[in-house]
C-alpha cells in the first residue's frame, strides 16, 4: 500500500564517451582540428528530506550528478599513412561538474507542508543547481589561429 502512493522513481547511471570530430582544413591539406567532445557521466539517487515532521508525505529529492570531462580542442596533422599527429592542444582538457537537486512531486510536497514548520526553505526548492567548471587553459599560437581560420573559411563559408 505504501509503494502504491509513491511516484515512479528511476535510478540511472549513464557513462557516454562522445566522439571526436576531425575538421580538416580542406581535402588536399594535412592540417586539421580535433574536437574531442569528452566523456559524459550522469547518475541519480533519491533522498527523503528529514525533519519535516510528516510521516505520510515526506518530500523526496532526486539528486542528479552530471560530469563532463576531457573536452579538448587540438591542432593536428594527418600523415599520408592516415595517422594523426597532435601538434598542439589549443584548449587544454576541460572538466565540468553539476549537482542538481529536484523535488519529486513538488506541488504535492509544498501543499502537504503548508502550515508545518520547515527546517530550511532551501530544502524544498523545485530545483537547486550547483556547478563547477575547472580553469580553462587556451594556448593559441599563430599556426593554431591560421589553422582555425582556414578550417572555418574552407568548410563553413559556403
Amino acid at each position: 500500500a505504501l509503494l502504491r502512493g509513491w511516484n515512479t522513481r528511476l535510478h540511472l547511471s549513464l557513462d557516454i564517451q562522445a566522439p571526436s570530430l576531425l575538421l580538416p582544413q580542406k581535402l588536399a591539406s594535412p592540417n586539421l582540428i580535433i574536437f574531442n567532445m569528452g566523456d559524459l557521466s550522469v547518475e541519480n539517487f533519491f533522498k527523503e528530506v528529514s525533519g519535516c515532521g510528516l510521516d505520510s508525505s515526506v518530500p523526496v529529492i532526486d539528486n542528479i550528478l552530471v560530469k563532463l570531462e576531457t573536452v579538448q580542442l587540438c591542432r593536428a596533422v594527418m600523415t599520408l599513412a592516415g595517422l594523426l599527429h597532435v601538434q598542439e592542444p589549443i584548449v587544454e582538457p576541460i572538466s565540468m561538474r553539476m549537482d542538481i537537486k529536484r523535488t519529486v512531486a513538488y506541488h504535492t510536497a509544498i501543499s502537504a507542508l503548508s502550515g508545518v514548520y520547515m527546517p530550511s526553505s532551501a530544502q524544498i526548492l523545485l530545483y537547486r543547481i550547483v556547478g563547477v567548471i575547472d580553469n580553462i587553459k587556451v594556448n593559441l599560437g599563430q599556426r593554431d589561429l591560421a589553422t582555425l581560420c582556414s578550417v572555418w573559411t574552407d568548410n563553413f563559408n559556403d
